[in-house]
């Protein structure tokens, strides 16, 4: 198995005999030899494990243990073995918003708050727009149609006509004819 130079092991905490993390993010899978529901032994050599990545890019360790399936977030692993945490924060931010960047160096724990406000200083909070919004009464579909063809005050491409075509009221009609909502399509 290939090391890196600095690169330190410590055992999973729950784990512990069959994973390792290290203090640049890798996870690695013990030798161990376990017992198929079948019966049957199975020796399973040291190997590294690659993880998957979550709906919002997080990487996560996605382990079987005794029949369990188990999801941890590798941040939260490296840094609960690596990081100090003397005021018992209570998250994990990743300091160059790189989700994908576990190394120990690029973790440190926050408060709810201080995540909340590092995530939009640097930008990585993209507010919801469009079908994506929980709130949206339109489809894309829809606003590109209205962006196209409303003329103010005319009897069928107007702000009342349209609205009543989409069923919904005239202010979502006008704010996009106005280019102050659905910003993000042509």
């Amino acid at each position: 198995m290939e090391q890196i130079q600095g690169e330190i092991w410590r055992s999973v905490p729950g784990m512990e005999g069959i994973y390792m993390i290290s203090n640049y993010g890798r996870i690695k899978a013990l030798e161990r030899t376990i017992m198929r529901s079948n019966g049957k032994c199975v020796h399973i050599s040291t190997h590294f494990v690659r993880g998957s990545k979550d709906t919002k890019g997080y990487l996560q360790l996605d382990a079987n243990i005794d029949g369990q399936r188990i999801l941890k977030f590798v941040h939260r692993l490296v840094a609960e073995a690596f990081v100090e945490n003397p005021k018992h924060l209570e998250q994990v931010n990743h300091k160059d918003g790189n989700k994908t960047n576990n190394h120990a160096a690029n973790l440190e724990w926050v408060s709810c708050l201080d995540n909340i406000h590092h995530a939009w200083e640097n930008h990585l909070n993209k507010p919801l727009q469009g079908e994506a919004h929980g709130n949206h009464k339109l489809t894309e579909e829809q606003a590109r149609f209205i962006k196209r063809h409303y003329i103010k005050g005319d009897a069928v491409y107007g702000a009342k006509a349209l609205a009543e075509k989409f069923n919904v009221t005239v202010t979502p009609i006008r704010l996009i004819a106005e280019g102050k909502a659905w910003k993000h399509i042509n």
